[in-house]
């Protein structure tokens, strides 16, 4: 089965079509929890490629990014 992501080409985790037009989705996920929860899903390694060949947007706030990745070093 060929891997494939949400029709927007987007890594959004979990969304819906509402068919309100003023709605929005706004993709504020950090592509690292996407992925480590990926393999933990134990996805296929197609999906999981997949994803990770999403382009994402580094966070410009340095500490926010630490603290979120900092929860792997605990691991």
């Amino acid at each position: 089965m060929e891997a494939s992501l949400q029709w927007d080409g987007s890594g959004k985790c979990d969304c819906e079509h509402t068919g309100m037009a003023d709605d929005r989705v706004y993709g504020a996920i950090f592509a690292e929890h996407v992925l480590v929860g990926a393999w933990e899903a134990t996805l296929s390694e197609d999906y999981v490629r997949a994803i990770d060949a999403v382009v994402s947007i580094d966070d410009p706030d340095s500490a926010r990014t630490e603290k979120e990745l900092r929860t792997y070093l605990a691991a």
